[in-house]
């Protein structure tokens, strides 16, 4: 369960990189898709009647879609069938969602389009949120981000996730889950609370309701 939460702070890593490359001098939009290059500010949703339809440049844009069931009618349509229907992850922490972008077999190739995608050929929006976290009574001896000692208490945690439509924003998925804390983590990050460590879902835990929208 370490794992995952390194994950999310890796992808916020990489997307700051890719963020700065886009500002520096005579650079372009990176995988978003579609900035003029000019004036070295990030492109943002296109609004409608201007250049076409609103498309999304970043992941975070469909914040939009999980927090209010907001689409983009520049995307892709969603029709069940044979084939590949690729999705954005973003994750909720606070009021703010982040794309989540899997480790290499997290998923099959083509399912999830990482960091590094062009998130307007998604047709999925994968919104994966923690309800509430109880203690499990459990601890670990770990080291903090200063290689300092803590004691850190598991937490076993609820979630929401839904699947969503890009282009539409109808929610074809949304149900709770559960996980409950397993083993110490071998990697954790220790945010605003070093003792407390909360055991999210991994990829496998829902791989299987992915996969009834994404290749159906």
């Amino acid at each position: 369960m370490g794992v995952r939460r390194l994950r999310a702070i890796v992808s916020v890593a990489v997307m700051a990189a890719a963020l700065a490359a886009c500002s520096s001098p005579g650079s372009r939009g990176g995988g978003g898709g579609g900035g003029d290059g000019g004036g070295g500010a990030s492109p943002r949703p296109t609004p409608v009647g201007s250049t076409g339809p609103e498309v999304a440049h970043f992941a975070e844009d469909y914040a939009r879609t999980c927090d209010d069931a907001l689409g983009f009618p520049g995307a892709p349509a969603y029709t069940p069938g044979a084939g590949v229907h690729p999705a954005v992850i973003l994750e909720k922490s606070g009021d703010t969602w982040t794309q989540d972008s899997p480790f290499p077999g997290d998923f099959p190739d083509g399912w999830v389009i990482g960091v590094t995608g062009d998130v307007g050929k998604a047709e999925l929006v994968v919104c994966y949120q923690r309800t509430d976290a109880t203690s499990s009574g459990r601890t670990c001896a770990m080291t903090d981000n200063n290689n300092q000692p803590v004691t850190v208490t598991l937490y076993d945690t609820t979630y929401r996730l839904r699947v969503v439509e890009a282009r539409t924003g109808k929610v074809l998925y949304d149900k709770p889950g559960s996980v409950k804390s397993g083993d110490c983590p071998t990697v954790a990050y220790l945010g605003d609370d070093p003792t407390r460590y909360y055991s999210d879902a991994a990829p496998a835990d829902y791989r299987g309701v992915l996969k009834h929208y994404i290749t159906p």
